[in-house]
């Protein structure tokens, strides 16, 4: 009797969202299970008058556990077509959807997210060189309603600021209004500097979005992304759930292209997602979350694979289809007849243009408590390593009721945390002298601002806003920016090596626990052209 055998290299990943499918190619090392938990009972007793003591033991399946499952996926940005709107996506966008509370796909209209900007000429020449990340939250606007913009700014080697472009549009904006920015948000120095709005992008988009009971204290609205044609902010303000939404997972082993091996683990949720970015690697994030149950598609009968297009395929609600001669194309029936169903999403898959390196990362550290604790203002930190998670802490409800193999029933999320560290070497610029006022930020005064009494060891909240430019800050190129507007920053640790270096670890947090605005993630494809794609 032949045996088959499956192979993990043969392996795809499709996510099931709203009645649609997205494909998400995986890295080396995926897993999946499920296990059962159990009860354990022996004896524990003394001998008796004729010696003997039982010492028996059985054992009771109580429940079947939650599935368990984990992957790693690159962060591949990519740009559409004009006639897909023109929007930045990300591959591995729908996951993000899920894990931040969005229950819908579709085509949604924007509310009035920025465009672009014009900057008022900065008449200051005494700002540090560099570049600065500003949030909207941190100006003073001259509307009343928009929220959520996110603003780079240049500073050149005169001390002037000379360029600005928008990192994330928000909500609710109106041309022409304007933003005046503080001078500690962009190299300190003197002089007014003002951005006004002069390009609006109000169009309908792809967007992953809430349906159900909307949280009106998101600055982004019902929105979870907002793919415009400058960026894609994914936002996490839709999160506050005590129960998140699910998605079905497809494994699919195409190791037999007649009886390829296809497993759906069924209500899955994300319960974590962790970035790395190390200095000699490709942009990476590490997924882990739970599911209810994990179904053998291919034993149950519910895989067709054949090269009869899907079109023209008949089948019931829940069957896979693979096109044996398409490269085993993807397809879902939803409904029973046809061709009724959806075929999976697998734009910017193929590209070669959406990888992202880390050696481009930079890393922009700024508060405005300047007064005292960190007078810099702003470091300028080279990274050689760093790492950001998010985690929804999310426990599964199993029930334990005596004489019942019990299944599990949903996953209840616990307080969202968003920590990570970062690493790189010990440096000290000689052209700073503190003491007559004049500062550039190297993690030499980080440690030492963080240490002193009097400036930064005084402060029980500490106040930064950290940027991470993942794939540098170069316009047209696909990079992913993390932005968090308030971060509390540990003291630097120092690593003796052969080079000197310090790592330090952060934790973002919110000011309001009725908001969910720790952080925001900007993706940015590659707008050449000939790597855009069809969505």
């Amino acid at each position: 009797m032949a045996q088959q055998l499956y192979f993990s290299r043969d392996s795809k990943l499709y996510l099931e969202f709203d009645s649609k499918v997205w494909e998400i190619p995986v890295l080396d090392g995926f897993s999946f299970s499920q296990s059962t938990n159990t009860s354990d009972i022996t004896l524990s007793e003394m001998q008796g008058a004729d010696g003997i003591s039982r010492r028996g033991r059985r054992l009771f399946t109580d429940s079947l556990a939650p599935a368990e499952w984990s992957f790693a996926t690159y962060v591949r940005p990519f740009k559409t077509t004009a006639a897909s709107g023109n929007e930045h996506h990300a591959v591995e966008e729908a996951l993000w959807a899920v894990m931040a509370g969005a229950d819908k796909f579709g085509t949604t209209s924007s509310a009035a997210s920025i465009d672009s900007v014009a900057l008022t000429t900065d008449t200051a020449t005494d700002r540090e060189q560099g570049t600065y990340v500003v949030d909207s939250d941190d100006t003073t606007y001259s509307g009343s309603t928009g929220t959520g913009a996110t603003f780079q700014i240049s500073v050149n080697s005169s001390g002037t600021a000379d360029s600005a472009q928008v990192i994330s549009g928000g909500t609710d904006y109106v041309s022409a209004e304007t933003f005046t920015i503080p001078a500690s948000l962009v190299g300190g120095g003197t002089g007014t500097l003002t951005l006004t709005i002069d390009g609006l992008d109000t169009g309908s988009s792809n967007a992953f979005y809430r349906n159900a009971n909307v949280d009106a204290n998101s600055d982004f609205d019902e929105l979870v992304s907002m793919p415009t044609d400058v960026s894609n902010t994914i936002n996490f303000g839709q999160s506050n759930r005590s129960v998140l939404a699910t998605c079905n997972l497809y494994f699919v082993m195409e190791t037999s292209t007649t009886k390829p091996m296809v497993y759906k683990l069924s209500n899955a949720q994300i319960n974590e997602a962790s970035i790395d970015f190390d200095v000699d690697g490709i942009a990476t994030i590490n997924w882990s979350g739970f599911a209810a149950s994990i179904t053998d598609m291919q034993s149950a009968g519910n895989v067709l694979t054949n090269t009869t297009a899907f079109g023209s395929q008949a089948g019931t609600a829940g069957q896979v289809h693979l096109e044996s001669d398409a490269d085993m194309l993807f397809s879902l029936f939803t409904s029973t007849g046809t061709g009724t169903g959806v075929t999976a999403q697998d734009a910017g898959v193929d590209s070669t243009a959406n990888f992202i390196r880390n050696r481009l990362t930079q890393c922009i550290v700024s508060t405005t408590d300047t007064a005292s604790a960190f007078p810099s203002g702003d470091y300028n930190l080279t990274l050689t390593g760093g790492n950001v998670t998010i985690s929804n802490n999310i426990t599964y409800l199993v029930p334990e009721e005596l004489g019942n193999v019990n299944l599990p029933i949903e996953g209840v999320t616990g307080g969202r945390t968003v920590t990570g560290n970062f690493t790189c070497y010990l440096t000290l610029d000689t052209a700073a002298d503190p003491a007559n006022g004049t500062h550039k930020g190297s993690s030499v005064e980080l440690f030492n601002n963080m240490t002193t009494s009097g400036q930064g060891l005084d402060k029980v909240v500490i106040d930064f806003q950290v940027t991470f430019q993942i794939g540098g800050s170069t316009a047209g190129d696909p990079r992913l920016y993390i932005n968090m507007p308030k971060v509390h920053i540990d003291v630097p640790v120092h690593s003796v090596e052969d080079v000197i270096s310090v790592e330090t670890g952060f934790g973002a947090y919110t000011n309001d626990f009725d908001k969910a605005d720790e952080f925001v993630l900007t993706y940015f494809g590659d707008t050449a052209t000939a790597n855009e794609q069809t969505y």
